[in-house]
């Protein structure tokens, strides 16, 4: 450990030492944190000091009916949130291999906060799209009868194959119909709602010559006409990619595409760098800068003033990336934005009201020993970007780990007071291709408002260095979601009487003027925290809280019992004994303190009288003692103090020898000081102090 640093801790204590007592400084070392720590958007292991601080906070919501991975989900305009189809194993879909998708469709009520059964689709689906329809007529005054309504469109259906269905949901009735189909059947598509209201559908994977393929097909859906129509093709066909409508227009970026390779002489599906934008105006498709890295099932969020920020994904190699990235439509042009703590594959973003960026869960991370597809875990990781600082900051993991799930970021008339949170649902956890593992039916909030108490520590001890000090040590703990950054302020508390509930925490003394404070870099780090000027051979008892930068306490710790030691005393200085008459002498010394150091001064002494030297242990219990044993009523304010004691009733003309040693409250004796004197008569002897 680091050197331990002291704390001043005694009763009654002077105004100097409470001084000394607010300027204590602790100490924290100890074992980091595995892997997946992280600030300001860079890998770090362990997590630096620097860490941003610990925001937000995960807790469990209803489970769904039906476990499902794959799906979507569409906020509606009532406030409740619309999960449909997907499919409810982790199998991966093949070109004709059966899946497991399912046609059902659930609703979340966040008044409520639980789930219940609504229409099924005629349809069942994985691998599709889902859009609210939208568009300025909506926010007339007499809106058309489309607006609200979702439109789900392609996907794999239970044969495995690429699907051209489409169908409508009603909120008011709760049922589905089905529309006109696609004209190319597709899955793994992106479906944007355009400023007018039309659904752009753009690439995914179709059947083509040699099987499926990526494909560079878009079409168009008006929701008053319920038809599809052929638009403009994409430059590069692509699946796996984002759209986001920036300034009116499309950003297509990224994807799979498949692609001859040379090298392999084989068809493959190998990740792009290219972007393209859409323009509704011009019904046409033009390439846009690209892409730094090449990336797949990645993420893209439109920022508050147009940026479009793109993280994680696959590379060509299927290694996850970190790395993140923002498009500005005015230059068309990308910049680095700063990298992630860990890679994210099809994990979800999510547009907080304060312009923030959540990033949830995914295939594991980092790049450097783990891939999509060899990986066998999920990540529960999160973490927020805050596009004004260009950082990245740890948002407490999931409650449970999981990929291909959805993130909604709640609204609308019935959100309540769930507005603002995010709801994360199903997911896939476990091996790929495994049909015996099922999707996920559990669904979780993240409150990004919430300031996550810390965590209360559970293995708070302590032991005795002296009679007068005390060492507690215990681990800096994470939130109470198990998670960073450590706490550095907590609320130490000392009392005679053991501390084992909120009402005896209240009524200890706190140490460190109300504030202990620590430097710990991690989770775990070991703290130490010195008490000094305790009573000696006395019992004590502590207790502790973390507090977390917002002032948020934790639980209470576990109480930790010590007694502290005896201590023998310092030695006697500067003995003098001085005859003051034919039957007196006059002992007088300074008063010893607990060590060699400090106060506080001893008290009590033990003298002895003898009329032959006094030289050894021995020859000390063989002397006379005088005061019955124990000479008190001495009340020194400081170490060195002049203490004097007339010893009466002495013969004439003898020479006495005289020891002395100070004695603590728990009967240590310290070194002997000695001294002579010769009187001029006889008589006997007794003494008192003065």
């Amino acid at each position: 450990m680091k050197s331990a640093n002291d704390l001043r801790a005694e009763p009654g204590r002077s105004h100097l030492a409470r001084q000394v007592l607010r300027r204590c400084v602790l100490s924290a070392t100890g074992a980091a944190l595995a892997a997946g720590l992280f600030t300001g958007g860079l890998a770090v292991q362990p997590q630096p000091a620097s860490a941003a601080k610990d925001r937000g906070a995960w807790s469990p919501t209803a489970r769904l009916a039906t476990g499902r991975a794959d799906h979507t989900a569409s906020l509606l305009q009532n406030g409740k949130v619309l999960v449909a189809g997907g499919r409810t194993t982790v199998i991966e879909p093949g070109a004709t291999q059966p899946v497991s998708a399912t046609a059902s469709a659930e609703l979340y009520d966040p008044a409520l906060g639980a789930w219940s059964p609504t229409g099924a689709m005629a349809d069942a689906r994985t691998g599709h799209t889902a859009s609210v329809l939208d568009g300025p007529a909506c926010a007339g005054p007499a809106p058309p009868g489309w607006c609200g309504k979702v439109l789900v469109a392609g996907g794999r259906g239970p044969d495995g194959k690429p699907s051209r269905s489409a169908e409508l949901y009603d909120s008011t009735t709760g049922s589905w119909r089905r529309v006109n189909q696609l004209a190319t059947a597709r899955t793994g598509h992106t479906a944007t709602v355009l400023p007018d209201g039309r659904v752009l559908v753009a690439g995914g994977v179709a059947e083509g010559a040699g099987g499926e393929e990526s494909t560079r097909s878009a079409e168009l859906y008006d929701p008053a006409a319920e038809t599809w129509t052929a638009t403009a093709s994409l430059g590069v066909g692509r699946y796996g990619h984002t759209a986001t409508v920036t300034d009116g227009r499309v950003l297509a970026a990224g994807g799979f595409e498949t692609l001859f390779n040379e090298v392999l002489e084989e068809v493959r599906d190998e990740p792009t760098a290219s972007a393209e934008l859409y323009d509704p105006a011009g019904d046409r498709w033009a390439p846009t800068g690209s892409l730094a890295v090449a990336r797949a099932h990645h993420n893209a969020t439109l920022l508050a003033g147009g940026r479009v920020l793109v993280t994680g994904g696959v590379d060509d190699d299927r290694n996850l990336r970190r790395s993140t990235e923002l498009y500005d439509p005015r230059s068309g042009r990308w910049s680095a934005a700063a990298p992630m703590g860990v890679g994210h594959s099809e994990h979800s973003s999510s547009l907080l009201a304060d312009g923030r960026v959540l990033v949830a869960g995914g295939g594991k991370g980092p790049p450097e020993d783990a891939t999509m597809v060899e990986a066998e875990t999920e990540t529960a990781l999160a973490e927020v970007y805050e596009p004004s600082a260009n950082r990245w900051s740890y948002a407490g993991p999931l409650r449970l780990a999981r990929r291909q799930h959805t993130a909604t970021v709640l609204g609308g008339a019935g959100c309540a007071s769930s507005c603002g949170k995010v709801l994360v649902v199903g997911g896939a956890l476990g091996p790929y291709n495994n049909p015996s593992t099922p999707a996920l039916s559990s669904s979780e909030l993240y409150d990004p408002t919430a300031d996550t108490a810390p965590a209360s520590v559970r293995n708070l001890a302590g032991r005795p260095t002296s009679g007068s000090q005390v060492k507690l040590t215990f681990a800096a703990p994470g939130s109470i979601d198990g998670a960073p950054p450590a706490a550095r302020e907590y609320l130490v508390k000392q009392s005679r009487r053991p501390i084992v509930d909120e009402r005896s925490f209240a009524r200890a003394r706190a140490l460190c003027g109300g504030s202990c404070r620590f430097s710990p870099s991690n989770v775990d780090d070991q703290l130490t925290l010195n008490v000094r000027g305790l009573t000696p051979r006395t019992t004590y008892y502590y207790a502790l809280k973390a507090r977390d930068e917002a002032g948020d306490l934790g639980a209470l710790s576990n109480g930790a019992r010590v007694t502290t030691t005896s201590v023998r005393p310092g030695p006697i200085a500067d003995l003098r004994a001085t005859p003051v008459s034919a039957t007196a002498i006059v002992l007088s010394f300074a008063a010893a303190g607990l060590n060699r150091k400090g106060p506080p001064p001893a008290r009590e002494y033990v003298v002895k009288q003898s009329r032959e030297p006094i030289s050894g242990e021995r020859a000390f219990r063989r002397a006379r003692s005088l005061c019955g044993g124990v000479c008190r009523g001495f009340s020194p304010a400081r170490v060195r103090a002049r203490l004097r004691l007339r010893i009466t009733d002495l013969r004439p003309g003898t020479t006495y020898h005289y020891a002395v040693r100070a004695r603590n409250g728990a009967g240590k004796l310290g070194p002997t000081s000695t001294v002579r004197a010769r009187t001029r008569r006889g008589g006997s002897g007794s003494a008192s102090g003065r």
